[in-house]
């Protein structure tokens, strides 16, 4: 989990894979907004960096951006959450009502500035986040939750043998063979 500073420069990170779609523009002007302010705030845009500098970008980070366009959030929230780091994200009010305990700051274009300002002076605000994030991932993203919710849309009961219309049996051949016997707890 990264630590929270009581003093010093507040890093904001933001991971955009497409500037124009995470709104970079935004969060630049949002940042650039908040350190107007006489606010300690480093912004440090992840991309074009190979995997070391990443990792430790994002380790080292105290708030990330994911976006601020869209409505929901994607992996880079997902990541950083599992981490430890408070996330802001526009979130649409009617998609949270299906993830109430969401532990994401929303923000849009038009109230990123505050929403930012408002989180690096909250220092209780920031902990609490940081510890809510990794238990929320794992509640809804974890692999077995994952894999339980696709056997219950496939229909498939577990220790029921696995019929075998689920295979994708076009990709076999005759030194494949399908296994039989397997069932939905070997999955």
């Amino acid at each position: 989990m990264t630590p929270i500073r009581e003093k010093g420069e507040i890093t904001i990170v933001h991971a955009p894979t497409n500037r124009r779609k995470k709104a970079t523009e935004f969060v630049i002007a949002a940042c650039h907004a908040v350190c107007s302010k006489g606010l300690p705030v480093r912004l440090e845009l992840i991309e074009g960096m190979p995997y070391n500098e990443v990792r430790r970008a994002c380790e080292s980070a105290d708030i990330a951006v994911d976006q601020v366009l869209y409505g929901w959030n994607g992996k880079f929230s997902l990541e950083m959450m599992t981490m430890g780091v408070p996330v802001v994200c526009c979130i649409r009010d009617y998609l949270r009502s299906f993830r109430p305990d969401l532990p994401i700051v929303n923000a849009n274009p038009d109230n990123l500035a505050q929403v930012l300002e408002s989180l690096v002076l909250d220092r209780a605000r920031r902990p609490q986040l940081a510890q809510e994030g990794p238990a929320y991932v794992s509640k809804y993203h974890s692999l077995d939750v994952i894999l339980d919710q696709l056997l219950g849309i496939y229909g498939i009961e577990e220790g029921k043998p696995i019929d075998a219309c689920w295979l994708n049996l076009s990709r076999r051949t005759e030194a494949q063979p399908v296994e039989s016997g397997r069932t939905a707890s070997d999955a």
